[in-house]
Parts: structure tokens; C-alpha cells; sequence
């Protein structure tokens, strides 16, 4: 029980810093504090920003005495921590837990403090496992102010005991064996929390054993009874050093091309390839892998040329997407016999012959092939209205299948219920390890941005919807993203197999003045559409007063241009002249030509770039021309996907050229601080 007198304390709460956000000027806020750590004292000295100038990128930063100094954010290096100064209020019995190092106190970052007693600005606590009280300042001065945050909730394991009651609040995607595995560790008696409801709550934890013994997998794995045989088989099964490397530069060659060279193995089996492993082990494990037939040679292929090698996996998933689709041909009974006319009328021609072969085919596996702006989204919701109209007893489960959140996310915006692709898989397999056999006789699956689907995923999803009786429409668009796994088969099933295809060409996102643009685009013809891109003049846009506009609607802005601008620019300035009011960056073009839009024409306004850090610079220099003088900002951390592609993170190059990111292992974020290339950590 807490005591009944509150005191309020200033506590520290860090900021994470990484050779990234570091050198952004908006991590930096007026109040917060900042340490640098002194290697001759050995300890940190701390400072408060008195101010943020955005002209010359720097801080100026106070400390304890009043003396103040300029720092430019550029110099800052990974000495220097970052915190923000909160209020947090304390009383007897309170629990608190240790975010930093704390003078005079040995104590660790995780650990737990115990407050029994707060009195004229002296806290006295107790440590775990130590017998002797501790005082600690209490005060609002930030350079007093302690690394603490309260203490009463944790992350799932950090606890361990045999009696605890623990109460959990979990995520529907963090309730897998990892987790469920530490809380079991935490204590005797777990109550869970979740958003969702009791029945898929059961019905998720009903194939999560809360903990499983190793020796009995091993055993399960293996298919022996005795412990030390299961053990020998399966080290009896494991990769050679040769094998081990080809197995993991497998993947990297197939997201270039699922053919591919001999040597453009070698090559990449080498940067995976354990010391003292050299290329004439790795030819010979290649020659071997070929007699298996574990990789297929193919002395010509046409089109992609001589002497290729092809995985026997990637073969057998493209050769397992083919037969699911050829053997789902009348497999089903169709839906509806006829798509009712009124539902239709206000749907393109496309969009009705995609509704009506979802609803009335009799075949398992169909496709629709729907290009950018086409109403995929209309024509979900015209499918759900369909289906809505049948009785009851014969209505279908819907269900989107999306390969990422936001396709899940437009999918439920059309009243489909969705899943990730990825959760559907785990779901599933997990149900036909527990020795049940899923039932998707009446249930219709919508496989949404299906060309971001690689070969295996694409073949275990048909192989689980065939094997429960269930029915699939992939849907996407081959010229938009591709899968960062190896394959494209929903190009393939388009080309090579015997499923049923409707296209959707109809554009009905795009004015009428750009529509034809598209449609060149579309029909490969990229002069044409570029010159119906400036037929559409940048004045016909609205802009503020005195806004700057470019001359054509297409700009080639490349980078000796750039050059020649800042140096025409910097030679004006040292004559004294004044040089034109126009843009001397890409970056700047494109933030001029936005922010000089009307409200109400940016928000009919789409920049898209193809690299992050591109999109990055340029959400930064608008947020900045946008804001208004002495308006207050909230920053808000984010974590972006790297989108590594499969196999490369066995690679130590991989997370050589990402220092600072942080790595998501079972559930639980780290930090990459170093590379050890001498013990392969």
C-alpha cells in the first residue's frame, strides 16, 4: 500500500540515439538533457538545452553552474546520451525501476528499487538481495534528477518466480510460444488481457503449450525413443560447412532471378562460406547437390540463357501452385448462378467480369489482374454485397489475405475481414500440428497484392486452402511491387497455368486530364505518356500568392544541374548579386512546387519517390516549410523495415551495414552495437 503523501520528483527518461536519428535536429527539444561522457574523470557531464537553432544546426547546452556552450548536432558522436525530463510523483511503497547508471548505487538497468521512505528530498530504497538501505536525492532539477521510471508493470520474463500472480496484456501477434513461454516463467498463475475475444483467445492458447521440453522434441524430431540416438540422427542430418553456405546463398541468388549461374552461386556461397571452406569445396558440393538433384541443370533456356541452375524447392513450389490450379478446375460449386444485374451497374466492365467470375466460377484458384486505380477496393465491396444477399446457411466466410498491414487494412476499409498472409500460415499449420484438420469448405479467400508474394508462401497458401476445401481469388498487379522472396507467381499463374484470368484496365482514380497518361503507361508506351503528362500545364494548378511553379509538368532536374546552380549560386554571393528565386535542389524543387499549393490542391497532391531515404529528406524539409513560427511539435519514433531479403542475415556484412538498428528477436527489440568479425558475432 502506497503512502498517502505524494512528492514529486524529476526523473530522467532516455532517448535512443542511433548514427541516424542522431544528427536529425528535431530529436533535439529546448528543456531536455544531455550527457557526455568523460573518459579522464570517468563519468558524464551533464548539460541542458537552452536552445535549438535550426539556422546553424547546433544546440546550445547549459550545465549545472550556468556556463553556457555551442554545439553543432554534426559533432555529436556516440558519446553523448540523450534524456527527457519528466515528473513522476513518489510515496512510501513505491516500485521503481533503474533506466541508467546511478551515482553512488551499483546497481544495473532493469533492476527494481524499493521505496520505503521519502523525506525532506531524501528517498530511501530498498535493493533486492541486499541487506543495507540506500538514500537517493530527491529534487526538480534536472541535473539531480535520478534514471528512474515506475516500476510497476514489465516486460513478459523479466520476472522469474514459482508463486506470482501475473496479469498480461498481450497483442494478438505476441501471443506465440516465445511469449507465452516467459510469462510462464514469471509465475504460477497467469491471467491474460487480449483484443480479442474469449473464443480465438482459447482457441489461439488451446495449440500453444505454455512450455515444451526439449529432450521430447528432440525425440519428436528425430522419430526415436531413445534420447541419444534422436540425438545422433540429427547431427548425423546437419549441413556441412560446403552445404551450409550454399543453403543460405540460395536465396540471395533467387531474388535476382530464379535461374542462375554456377559462378554467381560460388560467388555468393563463398560470402557465407566458414573459414577454410574455399570454392573447390563449394564447386564440389554444387556438382554434389546437382547428382541429388537437389539443384537442376538446364543446359539452354530461352530467354535467359546457358547454363543455369534452378533449386529443386523453387521448382517444386512454382510445380505445386501449377497443380493446385490445374486440379481445382470444377472443383467447387459456384456461389451464385448469376450475379444479380443491379449490383453491377455502377461497376466498370472490368470490375463486373472480375465480380462475376469470383461468384459464379466453378473452378478453386482464379486471378484478377488489376492495374493501378482500377477500384479493386469497389469491386471487394460489390463482392461482399453479393454475398450478402445469399440466405444464411449458404453465405461464405469472407476472408482477405494481404502480404502486408496496409493491404489488410484497405481489405477491412471494403468490410472484409483480413489477416497478414503470414499470420494465416502460422495459424493454419499450427492447427495441422495439433492434429486438426481445418474446414474451408465455405469460406472464399481474397489473396490482396499478390505479386508481393514469393514461391513458397504463395504454394503453402494454395497447398492449406486446397488441402481444407476452401476457394481463392489472387488478386494484385504485376507492375507494381514485387516480393522480396524468390519468385513472382502471380506473374506465373497469369503466363503459365491454367487458371481463369479477369482484367481490370479501367481507370477510375485518376482526373480525366491524366487518365490517358495511364493508360500509356499501362500499354508500355512511356513517350506517350509523358507527353500527355504536359498537357497538363503546372499553372492549371492552384498556388498561393507569389509562389514559386515550374516551367513543365515534366522536369528533369539532374545532378550536374544541381552543381552548376550552387556554383552559379555561390559566385553570385561573393559578387554581391542577387541570383533568381528559383529551386537549386531536386529536393527543393519538389518542397517548393508542394508547399506553394493551395490547402486544398495539397491535398489532392501524391509525392512518391523510391527510396526511403529520399522520402525521409523530403518529409523533413515540408514538415519544416510547413511549420508555423513558435508552433509546438511532437516527434514521434518510428521503426521502419529494412526489407532484408531471405538468407542475408546469416550474412555478417548485413548487420555490419547496419549500425545502431535494432533487431526484433522473439518479441523483444536489440540494439546492434558492434560486430565481432573474429568470432562471428
Amino acid at each position: 500500500i502506497l503512502g498517502q503523501q505524494d512528492t514529486m520528483m524529476t526523473a530522467l527518461s532516455p532517448v535512443w540515439l542511433d548514427s541516424r536519428n542522431r544528427y536529425l535536429r528535431d530529436m533535439y527539444r529546448e528543456g531536455m538533457v544531455m550527457e557526455q561522457w568523460n573518459p579522464e574523470k570517468r563519468s558524464h557531464d551533464r548539460y541542458v538545452i537552452d536552445r535549438v537553432t535550426a539556422q546553424s544546426h547546433s544546440l546550445t547546452l547549459r550545465d549545472a553552474q550556468g556556463e553556457t556552450q555551442m554545439v553543432r548536432i554534426s559533432a555529436l558522436d556516440s558519446s553523448w546520451s540523450l534524456f527527457r525530463p519528466e515528473k513522476m510523483p513518489v510515496a512510501d511503497g513505491e516500485r521503481l525501476m533503474v533506466t541508467g547508471k546511478i551515482p553512488g548505487l551499483r546497481v544495473s538497468v532493469g533492476d527494481r528499487l524499493q521505496v520505503s521512505a521519502v523525506n525532506d528530498g531524501v528517498m530511501t530504497v530498498t535493493v533486492p538481495g541486499r541487506a543495507e538501505p540506500a538514500s537517493l536525492p530527491v529534487g526538480d532539477s534536472p541535473f539531480t534528477a535520478l534514471k528512474l521510471e515506475n516500476g510497476w508493470v514489465e516486460t513478459p520474463g523479466h520476472s522469474v518466480s514459482d508463486s506470482a500472480k501475473v496479469f498480461a496484456s498481450v497483442t494478438q501477434m505476441a501471443m506465440d510460444n516465445a511469449t507465452l513461454n516467459s510469462l510462464a516463467r514469471s509465475g504460477r498463475d497467469v491471467r491474460l488481457y487480449s483484443s480479442l475475444d474469449e473464443t480465438r483467445t482459447a482457441e489461439k492458447l488451446s495449440r500453444h503449450p505454455s512450455f515444451t521440453v526439449v529432450s521430447e522434441q528432440i525425440k519428436a524430431r528425430a522419430g526415436e525413443v531413445s534420447l541419444e540416438t534422436a540425438i545422433s540422427r540429427q547431427k548425423a542430418g546437419l549441413h556441412t560447412p560446403a552445404q551450409q553456405a550454399i543453403h543460405l546463398a540460395l536465396p540471395v541468388v533467387e531474388s535476382k532471378n530464379l535461374a542462375f549461374s554456377q559462378v554467381d552461386l560460388l560467388t555468393e556461397a563463398k560470402s557465407f562460406a566458414a573459414e577454410g571452406t574455399g570454392f573447390a569445396d563449394l564447386g564440389r558440393e554444387i556438382d554434389a547437390q546437382i547428382k541429388r538433384g537437389d539443384l537442376l541443370y538446364v543446359d539452354v533456356a530461352k530467354g535467359y540463357g546457358t547454363d543455369l541452375l534452378i533449386s529443386r524447392a523453387s521448382y517444386d513450389a512454382e510445380k505445386s501452385i501449377l497443380h493446385h490450379i490445374l486440379e481445382g478446375k470444377e472443383a467447387v460449386t459456384p456461389l451464385m448462378e448469376r450475379v444479380p444485374g443491379e449490383l453491377m451497374e455502377t461497376l466498370t466492365s472490368g470490375q463486373r467480369a472480375a465480380t462475376r467470375m469470383i461468384l459464379e466460377t466453378k473452378d478453386r484458384f482464379t486471378v484478377v489482374q488489376g492495374y493501378a486505380g482500377v477500384g479493386k477496393t469497389t469491386q471487394f465491396r460489390a463482392v461482399m454485397s453479393a454475398v450478402n444477399l445469399l440466405p444464411e446457411s449458404e453465405r461464405p466466410r469472407v476472408v482477405g489475405l494481404g502480404p502486408t498491414h496496409r493491404a489488410v487494412g484497405e481489405m477491412r476499409s471494403a468490410g472484409v475481414e483480413a489477416q497478414t498472409l503470414a499470420s494465416f500460415l502460422h495459424d493454419t499449420q499450427l492447427q495441422q500440428r495439433s492434429g486438426e484438420t481445418p474446414d474451408f469448405s465455405n469460406t472464399l479467400f481474397l489473396l490482396d497484392e499478390s505479386s508481393m508474394v514469393g514461391n513458397t508462401d504463395m504454394a503453402r497458401a494454395y497447398s492449406l486452402i486446397a488441402a481444407g476445401g476452401g476457394r481463392a481469388v489472387a488478386s494484385g498487379d504485376t507492375d507494381q511491387l514485387q516480393a522480396i522472396a524468390p519468385g513472382q507467381p502471380f506473374r506465373l499463374q497469369q503466363t503459365r497455368s491454367a487458371a481463369d484470368v479477369a482484367i481490370m484496365k479501367e481507370i477510375v482514380r485518376q482526373t480525366p486530364e491524366l487518365r490517358d497518361a495511364v493508360y500509356s503507361l499501362i500499354n508500355r508506351d512511356v513517350n506517350k505518356a509523358l507527353s500527355g503528362l504536359e498537357n497538363v500545364k503546372p499553372v492549371q494548378v492552384p498556388r498561393l500568392k507569389g509562389a514559386w511553379a515550374p516551367e513543365n509538368s515534366v522536369t528533369e532536374f539532374s545532378r550536374l544541374q544541381e552543381r552548376e546552380l550552387a556554383k552559379a549560386a555561390q559566385e553570385a554571393e561573393k559578387k554581391g548579386e542577387a541570383f533568381p528565386d528559383v529551386p537549386v535542389t531536386l529536393y527543393e524543387a519538389i518542397v517548393r512546387d508542394y508547399t506553394g499549393r493551395t490547402p486544398e490542391a495539397r491535398e489532392q497532391t501524391l509525392i512518391v519517390t523510391h527510396l526511403n531515404e529520399d522520402r525521409r529528406v523530403l518529409n523533413s524539409m515540408i514538415q519544416d516549410a510547413l511549420a508555423k513560427p513558435g508552433e509546438q511539435q511532437v516527434t514521434v519514433p518510428v521503426l521502419t523495415t529494412a526489407n532484408i531479403r531471405d538468407g542475408e542475415l546469416r550474412r555478417l556484412s548485413t548487420w555490419e551495414a547496419h549500425p545502431g538498428a535494432l533487431a526484433l528477436v522473439d518479441n523483444v527489440y536489440h540494439r546492434i552495437a558492434g560486430i565481432s568479425k573474429e568470432d562471428g558475432l
